[in-house]
């Protein structure tokens, strides 16, 4: 069995690797997201290529995946693990800027098909969830489709139970299971069941054996952790300080059902009894909370 350090495929850096390393694996990603059969890709080139050896050490890269398909189709795929409240204006504000990319020299009739597409490893949508949508302009009153030219997809990881028949046959679902294997053995029977698995899994090898490469992934993995930790030590740091305004005013009871629902909303309980200053063990502080 491989020995390697694993890196799952929603690793930034190691998608963006096996993207640029892999024609054919490119090719059938695009295909699927696509909705296309591969023969009907007749060209795909990556666009924004790197060189992971200069790249290591960098926090700041945003390793989207830029390509051209069939020289009419300008596709954006992006992979994003943690919720991003903004994740809507960020992959318009992308799709748009493909758009405005475009050479201005050119006729407006020959603009390129733009698609941006966002591989998300958390529920994108929790009133209306979906595993594969796609969005673009349309008629508020009618629906009718403005243009099918600028659209943007959401694959959503979280809910492949939701996949359909067609996402089945355009390779959706295998595609999701790649990136939610969090393991070399769950990727190696992925690859006994298809080419394109395999070609993944041996490019993923590939990467975790070159010395340079690897440590351009564990820089990434290191990074993303501490985007996340920071966020986390600045979401606590507000609690806390909203609690202690909150004692400032006197508040009792408010205060107390506050900190009863944050307990229960998963926040660290050691914080919330250290805002409110008690030294109670852990079940007798939960049980005052409730009792008052």
């Amino acid at each position: 069995m491989f020995e390697e350090k694993f890196f799952a495929l929603t690793n930034d850096g190691m998608f963006h690797y096996v993207m640029q390393e892999s024609q054919y694996a490119l090719k059938m990603l695009t295909a699927s997201l696509l909705s296309k059969q591969p023969d009907e890709i007749t060209s795909v080139e990556v666009k924004n290529p790197y060189d992971y050896g200069k790249c290591a050490g960098s926090k700041d890269i945003i390793l989207d995946v830029k390509a051209v398909v069939n020289k009419d189709t300008v596709v954006n795929i992006e992979v994003q693990v943690k919720a991003f409240k903004y994740w809507r204006y960020r992959s318009l504000y992308y799709a748009a800027r493909m758009a405005a990319e475009t050479d201005p020299n050119r006729d407006y009739g020959s603009l390129p098909i733009i698609r941006q597409f966002s591989i998300l490893n958390y529920t994108f949508d929790r009133e209306n969830p979906d595993f594969f949508s796609t969005y673009e302009l349309r008629n508020v009153e009618s629906e009718k489709s403005f243009t099918d030219r600028f659209q943007i997809s959401i694959m959503d990881l979280t809910q492949n139970r939701l996949a359909t028949w067609d996402d089945a046959i355009y390779g959706r679902t295998l595609w999701a299971d790649l990136f939610k294997a969090n393991s070399w053995e769950k990727l190696e029977s992925l690859a006994l069941k298809s080419e394109v698995a395999k070609e993944v899994v041996e490019i993923m090898y590939k990467a975790v054996k070159d010395d340079e490469t690897a440590r351009f992934l564990t820089d990434r993995e290191l990074a993303r952790k501490e985007r996340i930790s920071i966020r986390e030590e600045g979401r606590m740091e507000g609690i806390a300080q909203g609690m202690k305004k909150g004692m400032e005013k006197g508040v009792d009871q408010g205060k107390k059902q506050l900190a009863l629902r944050l307990i229960n909303n998963g926040v660290d309980l050691a914080l919330v009894k250290q805002t409110l200053g008690s030294d109670l063990p852990d079940d007798e502080f939960i049980e005052s909370l409730r009792n008052n």
